[in-house]
Parts: structure tokens; C-alpha cells; sequence
């Protein structure tokens, strides 16, 4: 799964407390050798669990938005991951450091889509077409760059035209980002709008708005 394993900090602190476990079973206890090996191993096992990186998907929460919306949410995220994932990977394969910048620009910014839509699942309609669509496809160009650049003939006019698409591309993803804020901003400025009524109602217009009159 897409996040599960994440960078293997847990496994290596696994490691370090079963290999300290050991010695300090047998010296320090004077267990048995025999004993000592299964108690580190789950030991290990034990502590690679519990410093395992939380993915975006567990942090849904169930009760807020229902079980159903909560498991779809969860899909599209850890499907997101995976293409995440590939667009880092593309983005260290590729020769062009221009390219190479904006997939790795792209990787980022959908990382945190992921990690927003994780807080906030309710808004999964903003960027249901960025998962379904724009994010796979932007997966599918990087890594066809990538077959493009590895060809014995250089295609000039092919690695122009992938590149273009690719700034689009990264254009379309800040998009995305934004949209989570827009609803916040909608409703700011309504708020914004029936304050600035009360307020003309009770203590009259703004200053500025005297001295424009």
C-alpha cells in the first residue's frame, strides 16, 4: 500500500531495539538464548508498527462524513499515493531539469491535496476531477518523457510539446490546491457583507464611505 512503508525509519528503530533486546535478555536477564530471539522479534515487529507513518487515508474519520464516504475518500487517496509516487520517481529519471522541477513541483502540490482531502473528505467534489483525471494523466506524461529522452534519436519537437503540457499541467494542479480554500472565501465574504450591513444599520457607514460621499 501506497504510504505504508514510508521512508523505513520504523524498521531501522525496529532493528535497533530487537539487536539492543537480545544482550539485555541474556546478560542482563539471563534468559535463554532461544528465549531472548522471539522475544526481539516481536519487539521488533511491535515498534516497525507502532512508529509505522500514518498514512493520509487512516486520518478519515468515520463518524464525520459516514463509513462509505470515509472508504471512497480513502480509495481515491491511496490511489493518489501510488501516482504520487510515480511522479516522484519520474521526476528523478528525468534528464531534463526543467521537466524533472515541475514533476517533482507536481508531485508536491498533489501531495498535499492528498493530505488536505485527508482533513477535510467532505470536499473530495473540488477535486474529483484532479484525482480522476488530471492527476493519473500527469502520471502518464512524465513517465512517456521519460521514454522519449531514453530513445537513441533525439524527438525534439515530441519533448517540446510533452514539456508544454507538463507547465500546463502544474498550472492546473495549483488550481486544484486553491479550490479547497475557495468555499472558506465564499463564506468569508459573506460574512464579510452581512457585518458591513449590521454595522451600517447600528453605527452608520464605514468612514471611507463618508468621505467618498
Amino acid at each position: 500500500m501506497a504510504g505504508g512503508s514510508g521512508n523505513g525509519l520504523n524498521h531501522v528503530l525496529g532493528g535497533v531495539v530487537a539487536a539492543v533486546a537480545v544482550p539485555a535478555a541474556v546478560f542482563g536477564l539471563n534468559l535463554p538464548f532461544l528465549v531472548a530471539l522471539p522475544l526481539a522479534a516481536g519487539l521488533y515487529l511491535g515498534t516497525a508498527f507502532l512508529f509505522a507513518p500514518r498514512r493520509a487515508a487512516d486520518r478519515i474519520d468515520p463518524a464525520r462524513v459516514g463509513r462509505a464516504q470515509a472508504e471512497l475518500v480513502g480509495g481515491l487517496i491511496e490511489d493518489g499515493e501510488a501516482l504520487v509516487a510515480r511522479l516522484r520517481e519520474a521526476s528523478r529519471r528525468l534528464r531534463s531539469q526543467r521537466a524533472a522541477g515541475i514533476a517533482a513541483h507536481m508531485a508536491e502540490i498533489a501531495h498535499g491535496i492528498l493530505e488536505r482531502l485527508a482533513a477535510e473528505p467532505g470536499k473530495l467534489s473540488a477535486v474529483r476531477r484532479f484525482l480522476g483525471y488530471y492527476l493519473p494523466r500527469s502520471a502518464e506524461i512524465a513517465e512517456g518523457m521519460v521514454v522519449v529522452e531514453g530513445q537513441r534519436t533525439t524527438d525534439a519537437r515530441r519533448l517540446a510539446e510533452i514539456e508544454d503540457v507538463m507547465v500546463r499541467l502544474d498550472h492546473a494542479f495549483t488550481f486544484y490546491a486553491d479550490s479547497f480554500a475557495q468555499a472558506e472565501l465564499d463564506a468569508l465574504d459573506v460574512e464579510l457583507r452581512l457585518l458591513s450591513r449590521s454595522l451600517a444599520e447600528d453605527i452608520g457607514p464605514a468612514p471611507h464611505s463618508k468621505g467618498a460621499s
